[in-house]
């Protein structure tokens, strides 16, 4: 799985890594590790997040900014 970097809608910083749910074969345990995936747990539904940022933290369901 090869994905693009993308921009952090709140803090700007280019480190956002995607979030993956379901069991995680080796390979993406590895990468987790390496801090290129998050990890989400086992349990898949709708609306959960799609994308955290390394820098601020923060995790997104999509990369608009957050309406307030």
């Amino acid at each position: 799985m090869e994905l693009k970097a993308q921009k952090c809608p709140l803090c700007g910083v280019q480190e956002m890594i995607p979030v993956i749910y379901g069991y995680a074969p080796f390979d993406l345990l590895l990468r987790a590790e390496k801090g290129e995936v998050f990890l989400g747990g086992t349990s898949i539904e709708e609306g959960q997040p799609q994308w955290k940022c390394n820098n601020c933290g923060r995790f997104f369901v999509d990369l608009e900014v957050p309406k307030k």
